[in-house]
């Protein structure tokens, strides 16, 4: 019996530490990234549309209409990762057109106050 409690701590321990180690995909606390340098990924981007849009620097002015938000997000590379996906956006982070730009070029993603364009790659 004695035995039985202490597996059974253990496991709790273990469940905790998995749960809420930020170093985990368990991580239920917070989404957002921990930090661009465990990242592994090539290059920083978001996926809208079936579409990668790799982010720039470059700030946006004219902000059309809300077309999506990050719905998925992973520092860690991964071989398949749907739509609304980011590797550096945090959960919720909102997508938006850009006036006078065809969404197939290029979109504007939230960045706290302010918006930075994302241009679509053909890779």
């Amino acid at each position: 019996m004695r035995v039985f409690v202490i597996l059974i701590i253990f496991a709790l321990i273990s469940l905790g530490y998995f749960i809420f180690n930020p170093h985990t995909k368990g991580n239920l606390n917070d989404k957002a990234p921990k930090s661009s340098s465990s990242s592994s990924w090539a290059y920083a981007f978001v996926v809208w549309n079936n579409r990668i849009y790799e982010t720039t620097s470059d700030q946006v002015d004219k902000i059309g209409k809300e077309i999506g938000s990050i719905q998925v997000y992973s520092d860690e590379e991964i071989d398949t990762y749907g739509d609304n996906f980011s590797n550096t956006s945090k959960i919720g982070t909102k997508l938006f057109e850009i006036l006078d730009t065809d969404p197939a070029i290029a979109i504007a993603v939230q960045n706290g106050d302010s918006y930075i364009k994302a241009v679509a790659r053909n890779d």
